[in-house]
């Protein structure tokens, strides 16, 4: 009797063992990188580094460190007002309040030193640039932190009060935009400053009552009162509209005599177009972060242009 022998296949694995954990383990990374970016808003970052190289470009000045302390101080602002609204509003946006919650102590030591950063490079570049990197700094004290209402009964945090808030963050940020990167080249901000800082007031101060549109339901339960509370959302889209409209007048005004470039004025027009289109949208859509975002991003839309057609 013949013996059978059996013999048996291993098929081999084309990927190597422990694979799928690794794959498991940078999308955990990933998704974690994620979060970081959107609660703490490091794509506001990046538009402050954006908006205040546009503002060098624009106005001829000699490149300093001013985009590095904007974007510190970006990061410290945005990050201190997410701390704080974990206490002032403890309703808000539930997800990003139990990620600030979990990360408080390390997100508060990172905001504690980018300002104190910031501050330290504004110091090296003289008394008026430091001065104005501490600008946003007590725009945001005013704007949103308990330190005025419980130091200084009198002093109500200002972020309760409608169209006073939003003009308080977007001329905090215009100020910072505009005048830090023209006090590091130790110059005078000048007409074209003027108009600058008032092109990026109106524009921060609509991106601030897009987000608003966002948050409709957390501030009414926290008895902040913003343009869509007060308004309702279809009389608020117009407003924005109007204001946007107002925007371009000022920027043809300028052109006419004299303030802006040709290549400037394209570039901005452009992106006010972009701007109407996307206000449009609210109301209309669900995916408020996403328009948000893509407001925010008019910024980085304006330099492309302005910068391609200024080494064409």
């Amino acid at each position: 009797m013949s013996k059978q022998t059996t013999t048996s296949t291993v098929t081999p694995t084309l990927l190597p063992k422990g694979y799928w954990q690794i794959v498991a383990l940078l999308l955990g990374y990933g998704h974690t990188l994620k979060r970081i970016a959107v609660f703490t808003q490091l794509d506001v970052v990046l538009i402050g580094i954006v908006g205040s190289l546009l503002v060098t470009y624009v106005l001829g000045l000699q490149l300093t460190l001013a985009p590095g302390v904007v974007a510190l101080v970006v990061f410290a602002v945005y990050v201190g007002d997410r701390i704080s609204d974990i206490k002032r509003e403890p309703e808000s946006t539930s997800e990003r309040n139990a990620f600030m919650k979990h990360h408080r102590t390390v997100l508060s030591v990172a905001s504690a030193m980018s300002y104190g950063l910031a501050v330290a490079i504004a110091a090296y570049g003289g008394p008026v640039a430091l001065v104005l990197t501490l600008v946003p700094g007590i725009a945001w004290v005013l704007y949103a932190s308990e330190v005025t209402e419980d130091a200084v009964p009198v002093i109500i945090r200002l972020k309760k009060f409608v169209v006073l808030n939003s003009a308080i963050v977007a001329a905090g940020w215009a100020t910072a935009l505009v005048a830090i990167p023209v006090a590091f080249a130790d110059q005078g901000v000048g007409p074209v400053g003027m108009v600058l800082f008032v092109y990026f007031f109106i524009d921060i101060f609509i991106g601030t009552e897009i987000a608003n549109f966002r948050d409709m339901a957390d501030d009414a339960r926290n008895g902040v009162t913003t343009l869509p509370l007060a308004l309702g959302v279809r009389r608020s889209r117009q407003l924005l509209h109007v204001i946007n409209v107002f925007l371009v007048a000022i920027l043809l005004v300028a052109f006419v005599h004299e303030l802006l470039s040709l290549a400037f004025l394209g570039a901005a027009l452009l992106g006010r177009l972009y701007t109407a289109g996307l206000q449009g949208f609210i109301g209309r859509t669900e995916r408020h972060r996403l328009l948000e975002f893509l407001y925010e991003m008019d910024h980085v839309v304006v330099a492309t242009l302005f910068i391609t057609v200024l080494f064409a």
